[in-house]
């Protein structure tokens, strides 16, 4: 009899102790996904997006790439004759799922600086158009339309890199009204 209690107790130790490493193994792999962030798993079982939930990744099989959904602020700076004009923007990369993965495909690593130089050109490009199209005498003073279609083209532009444009100001030029919002 006493034979079977210890076959017993080494049987009920031995699912103890595969339950415990079970139950570790679980808590490893298992990663929540901030607030402020979201994760593209790439490897086994395809491409997924997770955004404010959690996910269980197997380091041999998934590779993951994080995805800030902080806003970012960017100055662009242009002369124009006396004055200097300068744009500030704010962008963000929507929690959605295409802009995300989008976001994640064409940036290396997701920061203010990798961004920036990536835009730089197009936004100056499209600042300096719309700032050449107002006549000298209106510099100062640009109506609501005019600012309306500029944020239009810089949204538009944005857009192609899974950004949105929050806000814009422009400054040095007199507009109407508050920064505009989008």
């Amino acid at each position: 009899m006493g034979h079977i209690w210890t076959s017993m107790g080494l049987v009920v130790g031995v699912v103890l102790v595969a339950t415990l490493v079970l139950l570790a193994v679980f808590k490893a792999t298992f990663v929540r996904v901030p607030a402020d962030e979201a994760h593209v798993r790439t490897g086994y079982g395809g491409m997924r997006v997770y955004i404010g939930r959690g996910y269980y990744m197997l380091p041999i099989c998934h590779l993951v790439k994080r995805v800030p959904l902080t806003a970012y602020v960017f100055d662009f700076k242009q002369s124009m004759s006396q004055d200097d004009v300068t744009l500030t923007i704010i962008l963000r990369i929507p929690p959605e799922i295409d802009p995300v993965i989008q976001a994640a495909q064409i940036f290396n690593v997701i920061d203010h600086g990798e961004i920036k130089n990536l835009i730089e050109d197009r936004v100056v490009d499209h600042m300096r158009s719309f700032l050449f199209r107002q006549p000298a005498h209106e510099m100062h003073q640009i109506d609501d339309m005019a600012m309306h279609e500029f944020g239009e083209q810089i949204g538009e532009e944005i857009r192609k890199f899974g950004l949105v444009l929050e806000s814009f100001t422009l400054n040095g030029v007199r507009a109407p009204g508050p920064p505009y919002r989008t």
